[in-house]
């Protein structure tokens, strides 16, 4: 699952959260630190006191902590959502002959073969549905690279 700003579809989870704690005074978190090794690493656990269920979120390594983003993970996780990782488009001429991709308004697969300097186009191979169409864009065309 992917996503192109993880840091607003965290702050959402933290929004569900919120309101749902409204309705249920068992919902808790808790952002805890804990020193290993010279590093101090943050988590942020949302649970049920009574049912005992629990879930976590760890900060990465070298981020910087963020109680939102942390209880919105840990939520969704709580309630069994699959954590989505951020992807951002970039340009079909950054590509390297070979790289595989998704086009990003129309989430066509594809493969990058190269630049063809007759036409300045840039040349790939379309893969979606079995179906092999050589096409013809321009660099700015916005892909996620697979």
């Amino acid at each position: 699952v992917y996503v192109t700003n993880f840091k607003a579809w965290a702050e959402e989870w933290y929004w569900r959260y919120r309101k749902d704690k409204q309705n249920n005074e068992n919902l808790f978190c808790s952002i805890t630190g804990i020193d290993s090794d010279n590093e101090r690493n943050r988590y942020t656990i949302v649970g049920n006191a009574k049912t005992g269920k629990i879930a976590k979120a760890k900060r990465r390594t070298n981020e910087k902590h963020n109680g939102k983003i942390g209880i919105g993970v840990a939520y969704a996780r709580y309630c069994g959502v699959e954590i989505p990782v951020e992807r951002k488009p970039i340009p079909l001429q950054t590509l390297k002959n070979g790289d595989c991709f998704t086009t990003a308004c129309s989430k066509v697969d594809g493969i990058y073969i190269g630049k063809d300097s007759q036409t300045n186009s840039h040349v790939w191979r379309n893969i979606s549905n079995g179906i092999s169409v050589f096409n013809l864009s321009n660099g700015n065309t916005l892909v996620y690279k697979n």
